[in-house]
């Protein structure tokens, strides 16, 4: 876990702040606050390229392979249950406006003559920066009219229920 803060007074939770020193955090956490406040961020090691991700992640931070511990839903899984369709139009939101890409056959996404490996690449690649492409990404629902971040999609996916 990494702490940023400037100018803070850390104390106990409901404490008298004079029992503790009045120090203030620059950087990590003080040896003086209690085992709770320390907690060790675990890191997940990629299979695919053996980039480091914090626990948290679902996907590589790096090449956007599904890390082990999501059960590794992709694209291509929400493909072959029904629940997105090949040549459908995923879009993201870019500097205010919405840009589409086209989901591909093998689970991968188009646009403008490039070819991303997930989700998390593709937002990388045209956004310019990262975000949870599960989160990002929105697919339309053709039953229902709605549009919803492809995350929806996934955790239908996880539950076994059809959509």
């Amino acid at each position: 876990m990494t702490v940023v803060a400037l100018d803070v007074t850390i104390t106990p939770d409901g404490g008298d702040a004079e029992e503790w020193p009045n120090q203030e955090l620059k950087r990590g956490i003080p040896d003086y606050l209690p085992d709770r406040h320390k907690k060790e961020s675990k890191k997940m090691d990629c299979e695919k390229c053996g980039y480091k991700n914090p626990d948290e992640n679902k996907f590589c931070g790096n090449c956007a392979a599904p890390l082990s511990a999501t059960g590794g839903v992709t694209l291509k899984d929400l493909l072959e249950t029904g629940l997105l369709k090949a040549g459908g139009e995923l879009t993201i939101a870019v500097r205010g406006k919405d840009v589409i890409a086209t989901l591909l056959p093998d689970g991968r996404i188009s646009y403008q003559n490039q070819v991303f490996d997930g989700p998390l690449a593709a937002a990388t690649g045209i956004r310019g920066q990262t975000c949870d492409g599960w989160h990002c990404w929105k697919a339309m629902d053709h039953a229902t009219g709605q549009s919803h971040g492809i995350s929806h999609y996934r955790s239908a996916f996880l539950k076994g229920k059809p959509h």
